[in-house]
């Protein structure tokens, strides 16, 4: 599952990974329809399906199928506490989450997606990796528990 796509370039990544592991599908959802334009049809033939609309209403009927999630989407600390409060609860344990551009900076900015995300990491203790530049560490693997584990 992905949560915004914007122009589809992650889209494009994501689908051309389930071309080389020759199995899976990919959801989509967004407000803008911008990725249904330019991801490549040899990629999203019969793998993707995107849904126009608010992710908040459309939760229900996806979550129980979530295998990975992908967020890249408003990175407003509402929109991110929507997705901890909401979405995070209801999927399975150990599902691998990613949120995309939490680290801007060494240290995320107040009132953003960043914070919000790190503060809920660390009150569930679960241990996170980034490859980002203004803050990439060495990986730290800690074993999965209810809240899964974030990327």
């Amino acid at each position: 599952m992905e949560i915004g796509s914007l122009h589809g370039w992650s889209t494009s990544w994501l689908l051309h990974t389930l071309v080389d592991n020759e199995t899976g599908r990919l959801v989509t959802a967004d407000l803008i329809d911008r990725a249904t334009e330019t991801v490549p049809k040899s990629l999203s033939d019969g793998r993707w399906e995107f849904r126009k609309g608010d992710a908040k209403t459309l939760t229900g009927d996806w979550l129980s199928d979530v295998d990975y999630l992908f967020i890249d989407a408003d990175h407003r600390a509402r929109f991110a506490r929507w997705y901890l409060a909401d979405v995070s609860p209801a999927l399975r344990p150990g599902i691998p989450v990613s949120v995309h551009d939490v680290f801007h900076r060494a240290v995320p900015l107040p009132f953003t997606e960043g914070v919000e995300v790190l503060c809920w990491l660390d009150r569930a203790g679960t241990a996170y990796f980034t490859a980002a530049r203004a803050r990439a560490r060495a990986p730290t693997l800690g074993s999965a528990n209810s809240a899964g584990n974030w990327a």
